[in-house]
Parts: structure tokens; C-alpha cells; sequence
């Protein structure tokens, strides 16, 4: 019942921000247009990446040493907002240090825009380790609650924005205050759950740089696979462009974000189980979620034209068969996030899949770099498709050869899983 329970939460708490996102998407989209939604996309994109690259994979030792209760929940928020306001606080300066608004992938964005992204960043990195650390302690009901309520007060802001006709000035300070919010929401609530003195735990610090560097390479590149290829559509074709890609971009992660539900269910019991049960749970569960993702792909690639004119307008139906190359990719890394925790959380290899997703970024970078000038939108959703199909071969190959399982175990529903839907929906 645990899993069960966790995975409707999260996906309750997942589908309320995602519809919270996609009412002010259409909301800035509809009133703002195309440009303005794709400067608002880069810039979010900006710290969204930066983060990525910062954050020195603390987030997986919270996850990874929750689950296990190597250490209190104090210590671990404590060495959260330690690393969070260090790192955030370093990469504050890069805007400073370097002539970031001299890069032609920024276009014609102002100047005071691209500090924004960079101040946020401390709140951002302390939201990630946050979320991690409640995914390790299986405080899913609590993580998904206050998930509902911030989603909420980002997509009033932003739709209070739009309508008192503040621009993207007004998108940013609504952006801002919602940062500020979760992040002393979340502290609260991670104070609740252990109110023992906070202090650095120097044994801890280390542990955790430790840990957390070996992933940390992976979760960078994975930024880089993402998001680099937006901005390399911005130099070639604008902020237009942009705009218009944002729609399919955002549509095809929140269908990638759907599978989170179901990694926070049973990261903790991957993790903490012994070798065999956590081989087979990863594979029924994977083989579940790609059964689920098939179904979502295959309707949404079906409808996708007419949904993005009916939200969006006219202006964005060039984003419908980007959206539909982007969804191949995601259909095929789908069991990625559960089998990311195997590795991770009980194989204890983060550096493993940091290497694949160096390799994942790199055919990225080079499949865009070659079709992104010609072919704008379709370069970047083609290059992120074709790294995917790579990526999760590579990804399962090694997979079986860690845990002896097979691809039909990994891919295939069976009949006793079809059996759990029946007993769940009949109630018994």
C-alpha cells in the first residue's frame, strides 16, 4: 500500500503543477506572444541549467543517505543550505566575472534579465537537495502537498502578471517571490521533521561532496543534453523561435516528469533492499511505467495539432511535430528514472551514469550543432530523440549485465501485473 499510495500522491501533486504550469504558459503565450514567452523559457532554462551544473550532486546523497538513515534530517538540512548558498552564492558571481550578455545565444534579452536567473540560484539548488531528501525519507504525502500549494501561488503570480500588464518585468518578480516562498516553506518543513540543532556535520560534508561529485557529472551533462540546444535555437533562429519550441519543450517534460511519481515511490525500497528484490522490483516497475508512457505518448502524438491550437492560437501550431519527434525520445528514456535509482541507490555507481550521459550531451551537442542552423525546431527535437534512442540502449545493456534480467522483464507487461490493475480499480 506504501507504493501505491506514494506514486497516486506524487502523481496527484505532479499533475496539479503541471496544470498549474500549462495554465500560465497558454496564459503568457496568448497574451504576451511568442517572444516574450521565449525569453521568459531561456531565462528559467538559464538557472535551470546553472543549477545543474553547481549543485555538486548533493541532492543524490540526500536521497541516498535518507533512504538509509546514515545521518539525522537536521544534518542533512543543515548541509543543505551550507552547500546550497556556497555554491549559489559562487555562481551569483559568473554574470559579474565573465560578459555573459556578450554571448549570442542570449540574443536580444536585456542585460538586467540575465542577473535574475543567476540570484535565484540559491534557492533553486536548496529546492533540489529538498525534494531529494524527502524522496529518500519517503515523505512523499508531505513533499506532494506543499507541491500542490507553491504551484498554486507560481501560476496566480504569474496570471496576475500577465493580466496587470507587467510584461515579462512582472514575470520575473512574480518568479522571484515564489522562489522565496518554497524555499523557507520547505526549510519549515524539513525543521518539522527533525528539530534537533542544526550544525554542520563535517564527517557528513565530506561524505556527501564524495557521493554526490560521482553523480554530480551526470546530472551536469544531463543539463547540458537538455537545455543546451535552446539557446543554440536562439542564436540561429530567435527568441520567436523559441517561444514557439517552448510549447512542445514544456509539453514533452511534463510528460517526462509524469514518471517521477513512480521513482519517488520506490527509490527508498530500490535502495535499501537487498540485491535480488531490488533487481525485480526495478523491472516490474519499469516495465509498468513503459506500459503507462505508451499509452500517454501514442494519445497525446495523436492529438497533439489540435491541442496546441486550441490552448496556444495559431501562432504556436509550428511546435506539433517537434512535440511529436520529442515524444519518441521520451518514450524510449521513459524507464530511465527507475533504473537510474538501481544504479544509484543500490549498486552505488553514480559515476556510471554520468559517463552515459556524457555520451548522451555529446551526440546531443553534435546531432544539433549539425541541424539546428538548417532546420531549427526539428534539429533540436531530432538531436534530443536520437541521443535518447542511443542513451537507453547503452542503459540497458548495462543493466542487464548488473542484474541478470532480461528485456522482456525490463519492457514486456505481464499478465500478473494486469491482474494488480484489476484488483486496484475493482477496488479489492
Amino acid at each position: 500500500m506504501g507504493i501505491r499510495r506514494n506514486t497516486l500522491w506524487s502523481a496527484f501533486s505532479n499533475g496539479i503543477f503541471f496544470l498549474g504550469m500549462l495554465v500560465s504558459q497558454v496564459v503568457i503565450g496568448r497574451n504576451l506572444g511568442p517572444e516574450v514567452l521565449g525569453k521568459y523559457y531561456l531565462i528559467i532554462t538559464l538557472n535551470g541549467m546553472v543549477t545543474g551544473l553547481l549543485n555538486m550532486g548533493i541532492g543524490l546523497s540526500n536521497m541516498t543517505f535518507g533512504a538509509r538513515k546514515e545521518y539525522r534530517v537536521s544534518e542533512l538540512n543543515a548541509a543543505s543550505v551550507f552547500f546550497a548558498f556556497c555554491l549559489g552564492g559562487a555562481g551569483m558571481l559568473l554574470p559579474v566575472t565573465a560578459d555573459i550578455t556578450g554571448a549570442g545565444i542570449f540574443g536580444d534579452i536585456e542585460r538586467a534579465y540575465l542577473f535574475v536567473p543567476f540570484a535565484m540560484l540559491p534557492f533553486t539548488i536548496y529546492m533540489l537537495y529538498w525534494n531529494y531528501l524527502m524522496v529518500g525519507l519517503e515523505k512523499i504525502v508531505i513533499q506532494g502537498k506543499l507541491t500542490i500549494a507553491l504551484s498554486v501561488l507560481w501560476a496566480g503570480l504569474n496570471i496576475y502578471s500577465v493580466y496587470a500588464g507587467l510584461g515579462l518585468r512582472g514575470l520575473m518578480y512574480s518568479w522571484a517571490a515564489y522562489l522565496g516562498v518554497s524555499f523557507s516553506a520547505m526549510f519549515y518543513v524539513a525543521r518539522k521533521e527533525d528539530r534537533a540543532p542544526l550544525r554542520l556535520n563535517r564527517g557528513l560534508l565530506k561524505s556527501a561532496l564524495g557521493f554526490g561529485l560521482r553523480g554530480n557529472i551526470g546530472e551536469a551533462a544531463t543539463q547540458v543534453w537538455r537545455r543546451l540546444n535552446i539557446f543554440l535555437l536562439n542564436y540561429f533562429h530567435g527568441a520567436d523561435a523559441v517561444g514557439v519550441y517552448s510549447v512542445a519543450a514544456e509539453l514533452n517534460e511534463k510528460v517526462m516528469l509524469s514518471t517521477g511519481p513512480v521513482r519517488n515511490a520506490v527509490a527508498h525500497r530500490i535502495s535499501s533492499s537487498p540485491a535480488k528484490d531490488s533487481a525485480a522490483l526495478t523491472t516490474r516497475v519499469s516495465r509498468n511505467l513503459f506500459f503507462g508512457l505508451f499509452i500517454v505518448v501514442l494519445s497525446l502524438t495523436a492529438v497533439s495539432g489540435v491541442v496546441i491550437r486550441l490552448l496556444y492560437g495559431g501562432a504556436f501550431s509550428g511546435a506539433a511535430n517537434p512535440l511529436r519527434l520529442l515524444l519518441l525520445g521520451t518514450l524510449t528514456v521513459g524507464v530511465t528514472p527507475v533504473l537510474s535509482v538501481y544504479f544509484i541507490g543500490q549498486l552505488k555507481k553514480p559515476g556510471f551514469l554520468s559517463a552515459l550521459a556524457v555520451v548522451n550531451a555529446a551526440v546531443s551537442i553534435i546531432f544539433g550543432l549539425a541541424f539546428i542552423p538548417s532546420y531549427g525546431m526539428y534539429g533540436v527535437a531530432a538531436s534530443y530523440a536520437v541521443s535518447c534512442i542511443i542513451g537507453i540502449v547503452l542503459l540497458i545493456y548495462f543493466f542487464r549485465r548488473f542484474s541478470g534480467r532480461t528485456l522482456r522483464e525490463i519492457f514486456i507487461i505481464r499478465r500478473d501485473d494486469l491482474d494488480e490493475y484489476k484488483k486496484f480499480f475493482s477496488g479489492r
